[in-house]
């Protein structure tokens, strides 16, 4: 049995569900274009919620190990040089990609309008 409602204003980036069903059941939130869930928890009780933060986080990696247009089928396997909150990005922005000369340390800085 399904028992969903709309879904209503809250704490900004925070999301929750509770179990309304007077029984135990499994739930799952997730997005809407993704078909599974993100967080999943089984066998919660009637009444319970299930509270999560979603922080969506948009990270740029420095790799030799892939061509152009190549896609990735794993994990990448060097560190992240730059990682925001993707949340918190202006729906428009513009970056600097460099490599330091002295070191070859790869850097990703927002560019500044003049």
């Amino acid at each position: 049995m399904n028992c969903f409602q709309p879904p209503e204003s809250g704490t900004a980036g925070v999301i929750q569900a509770l179990n309304q069903t007077n029984q135990r059941t499994d739930i799952g939130v997730g997005m809407y274009h993704h078909p599974q869930s993100l967080l999943f928890l089984t066998n919660k009780l009637n009444n319970a919620n299930v509270t999560a933060e979603f922080t969506p986080k948009l990270s740029a990696y420095v790799t030799t190990d892939y061509q152009e247009n190549e896609v990735l089928r794993g994990a990448i396997q060097t560190g992240a040089i730059w990682q925001e909150n993707l949340a918190k990005l202006p729906l428009v922005t513009s970056w600097i990609f460099k490599q330091d000369p002295a070191t070859g340390e790869y850097k990703l800085q927002p560019m500044t309008m003049i």
